[in-house]
This record gives structure tokens, sequence and C-alpha cells, in this order.
């Protein structure tokens, strides 16, 4: 009976010093990655349906840029320079 008792009282013992000997900044770091993560993860899930900026894409089925223009028709996407040669063709999957 003897023997449990301090076998008890050492592990308290052990378990309490951990627990005090662990390093504050640490802990403060976990807590500020798990709060990081959890607004990150509110974000993403609430995120679509907040409309902050009311935002309008002035593109239609073509867009002109600089050096290039793209041009989305039925199930492709082309790219083509300035002169008007392709560049690149990427078609959608079905």
């Amino acid at each position: 009976m003897n023997t449990l008792r301090t076998l008890i009282r050492t592990i308290f013992v052990r378990t309490s010093r951990t627990v005090e000997e662990m390093n504050p900044d640490r802990r403060r770091t976990l807590r500020y990655i798990g709060l990081g993560g959890g607004g990150f993860l509110l974000g993403k899930i609430v995120g679509p349906s907040l409309t902050w900026f009311n935002v309008t894409h002035p593109f239609s089925k073509e867009h002109f840029f600089d050096n290039f223009r793209v041009v989305e028709s039925g199930d492709e996407l082309g790219f083509y320079d300035r002169v008007g040669n392709e560049i690149l063709v990427i078609e959608k999957d079905k």
C-alpha cells in the first residue's frame, strides 16, 4: 500500500513539474498557429458568401492585352500573340 502511494505521488509530481517547466513561448506560438489556422479555414468557408467589393469583370469572350490576346471559344481557350500567331490552345475536358 505504501509503495502504491509513493508511485502515485511520483507520477503526479513528475507531471506537475513538466507542465510548470514548459516554455510559455511555445504554448503562445501554438495558440497563434491554431488561431491563424482557424481564421484561415473560417475565411475559406464564409469568404465566398461575403461581398466586400462589387466586382464586375469587364472581359467578354475575347481579352486583349499589350503583347497577346486570349480568346475563349467553345471548348477551348486560345492564346495568340500580336500578329495573330497561335501560342497555346487549352481544351476543356468533358
